[in-house]
This record gives C-alpha cells, sequence and structure tokens, in this order.
C-alpha cells in the first residue's frame, strides 16, 4: 500500500507534467496561438485574389490598365464603329494642358451607342446624352457620378478623366448592369503637348 507522501509526489509529478506537456505545445503552436502581424498581413493578402490589371480607385471601382491602345479621335475624324467622336474640342486649363470635349450619346435597345469614350487624362468630358426608347440612368463608379436619363429628355454630364485608365460606366437602377460602356482616359506622359484642336 502507498503512502499518503507517495500518493502526493505521484500526482505532483503528472500535474507538473501536464504543465509541462501544455507548455512545449504552446511555444511549438505560438506562431498559430497569437501571430504575428506579418503573418496576420501575409494571410490576408493570401485571401485577396487580385486582378493583374487593376489599376487603385474607389471601393467598388473598375478602373484599370489600358489593354488596347486607341488613339484619342479629334472632331470630325473616324474611328472604329463603337467608339465617340467628338462634335467639339478645344484646349482647357493651364497650357493646354487638357481639353474640352463634347461628346453626343444615346441609349437604346439597352445599349449606349456608342459605348466606347476615349480621351486623353485630364481631359474635361462633356457628355450629352438621350434615352431614345425608356427612362435609363448613367453611373461611373469610380467618378462618382450618377445622372438619371428620362426617357426623351437631353441629359448634360460633365466629368474630368483623372486618372489614366480604363473606366466602365453603366445603368445601374432603370435597367440592368449589363447596359454598360467604357472609358478610356489615356495616359499623358510629362512634357508631352496636346496636339493642336479643331
Amino acid at each position: 500500500m502507498m503512502s499518503e507522501q507517495t500518493k502526493i509526489a505521484i500526482f505532483s509529478g503528472i500535474i507538473i507534467g501536464i504543465i509541462i506537456t501544455v507548455g512545449v505545445i504552446a511555444v511549438i503552436n505560438r506562431e498559430e496561438i497569437f501571430p504575428t502581424e506579418n503573418q496576420e498581413q501575409e494571410e490576408a493578402s493570401e485571401q485577396i485574389v487580385e486582378d493583374p490589371n487593376a489599376l487603385p480607385t474607389v471601393d467598388g471601382g473598375t478602373r484599370e490598365r489600358i489593354q488596347e491602345i486607341i488613339e484619342t479621335p479629334e472632331p470630325g475624324s473616324t474611328a472604329e464603329e463603337d467608339i465617340a467622336i467628338p462634335r467639339y474640342a478645344a484646349p482647357a486649363g493651364k497650357k493646354g494642358e487638357s481639353a474640352l470635349r463634347t461628346f453626343d450619346i444615346k441609349v437604346e435597345s439597352n445599349a449606349f451607342i456608342p459605348s466606347t469614350i476615349v480621351v486623353d487624362e485630364k481631359d474635361l468630358v462633356k457628355l450629352e446624352i438621350t434615352a431614345q426608347d425608356a427612362d435609363y440612368d448613367i453611373f461611373f463608379p469610380d467618378l462618382g457620378v450618377f445622372k438619371e436619363l428620362p426617357q426623351g429628355k437631353l441629359v448634360k454630364l460633365q466629368i474630368q478623366a483623372y486618372p489614366f485608365g480604363k473606366y466602365q460606366f453603366f445603368c445601374k437602377n432603370a435597367c440592368d448592369e449589363e447596359v454598360k460602356g467604357t472609358l478610356i482616359a489615356n495616359e499623358i506622359e510629362v512634357g508631352e503637348t496636346d496636339t493642336v484642336l479643331e
């Protein structure tokens, strides 16, 4: 039969063994229990899959790199079928660093026509939009611009195409978001001057 002291020694040994085992496990798994700031950042970045073409913008924005270079059209020029030609263009700002370009756009049969607007970055873009067959709206999420487009009414909208990049605009509330278009703001190199506008 074991003495009381032997029982206490065995019990104490078991408790000490458990404490040491828990301590060793805690030290081994310390990084899992208490992750460092770098580990938290690495884990967060692993969860976010970024589009390699995306460029910084507002939450919910669409700005991305321009994949296909399309020259900025001038009034009277010809372009591909779905590229808007400005009705008017004139220098704006200091030393002609930007231009004011006016475009006529219509919306009908659930489409912006034309659906691609190409300008230079920093240009002031004036859109004169007419909804032909129903009520629509237009939303530029990156630029924070939204306008209702009542059927048959000419709506004027002015935005600045800055910074450079490819942006999406679309019909947000009045119709399906598949009714969309593209604004391309071509990057202007520092020191580059605009051509003479007609």
